[in-house]
């Protein structure tokens, strides 16, 4: 068995662990590995102790479990492969994301916290290697991070991220699910592709969107695209636009409460207010807690939209040419 180590393949990022019979080789005695300065990644597996668990550590000590012609899936492939908003962390303080090993059939890795083992039908055609780590190849990511997710928003969340980072195209993504036959979770994979969007800037957007398109039935709408002033000015980039109702909603992150943001929020909030556009802001409880009042006020806002007088609308979104 053939695994992924520190001496065949420097990761770019992270530590990879080094093996108790390999020690020596890079200057560490066996005492050492059983002091406080080191800790015990997984079997026989070491890495120094004060390495923080982030991404990149998760995936590269998971990485070298790896048997031979196995590969990262799910979010570990796609963060690895640069779609950093998807980071394994789970989402509003939900329990971290295990690393998805795909093991194929003849696979063995034993199991262990924090990682989830697939020994699922793994073709070479869906294993690419990702600077020095072999994962599945991006539409295989996008599909098993769909059909493997705790939700179907955490599966849209997923799709949205791979299509937004560029990662992978939506044909890409109809071609993938399309040909899929009798894998666990289908079902909840074409149905998140259904409502998968390229565009939104990150998982709260896409939640949000969900709410108007998923929970209220309300068309389909435009993500961060520029709205401008009838004499070509930018008004801004709202996060999610229905123009046919011309109304904006905005996600506030945590960054928003900062004041210099906060005072820039509320300006541009008036600034397309006072071109005509009706705007409705949500933050994270918004999403959670307070997610029946935001889809009444989402309801409000849209209703206000489509009674407007439109002769007084002074956006666009094309600038004049």
């Amino acid at each position: 068995m053939h695994r992924w180590s520190s001496r065949l393949n420097p990761p770019p990022n992270g530590v990879a662990p080094i093996a108790w019979g390999t020690a020596a080789e890079h200057g560490v005695t066996t005492g050492r590995l059983r002091g406080p300065a080191w800790r015990r990644a997984s079997h026989g597996l070491y890495v120094p102790s004060h390495l923080p668990l982030d991404p990149h550590q998760r995936i590269v000590e998971a990485a070298a479990l790896l048997p031979s012609g196995g590969a990262l899936g799910g979010w570990a492939s796609a963060y690895w492969r640069g779609v950093r908003l998807l980071d394994g962390q789970g989402a509003y303080g939900t329990q971290p994301e295990n690393v998805l090993l795909c093991l194929g059939y003849g696979g063995r890795v034993r199991p262990r916290p924090g990682i989830d083992l697939s020994r699922e039908r793994l073709t070479a055609s869906d294993v690419e290697v990702i600077r020095c780590v072999p994962c599945t190849t991006a539409p295989r990511t996008a599909f098993d991070g769909a059909r493997k997710a705790r939700s179907l928003y955490d599966a849209v969340v997923f799709l949205d991220m791979m299509l937004t980072a560029s990662a992978v195209t939506m044909p890409e993504l109809h071609a993938y699910f399309g040909d899929a036959r009798g894998c666990r979770g289908l079902s909840l994979a074409k149905r998140a592709l259904s409502l998968a969007q390229c565009g939104s800037r990150s998982p709260p957007e896409t939640r949000l969107r969900l709410m108007w398109v998923d929970e209220l039935g309300f068309p389909t709408p435009l993500l961060n695209r520029s709205v401008f002033s009838l004499d070509g000015r930018l008004l801004g980039i709202p996060d999610i636009l229905d123009d046919e109702a011309g109304t904006v909603l905005e996600y506030d992150g945590d960054e928003h409460r900062d004041i210099s943001q906060h005072t820039a929020d509320n300006a541009r909030e008036e600034l397309f207010e006072d071109h005509g556009l009706i705007v409705c802001r949500a933050g994270r409880l918004d999403l959670g807690p307070r997610r029946p009042q935001t889809l009444h006020r989402m309801r409000r806002a849209r209703a206000r939209g489509l009674a407007r007088d439109r002769n007084l609308d002074r956006w666009i979104l094309e600038p004049p040419s």
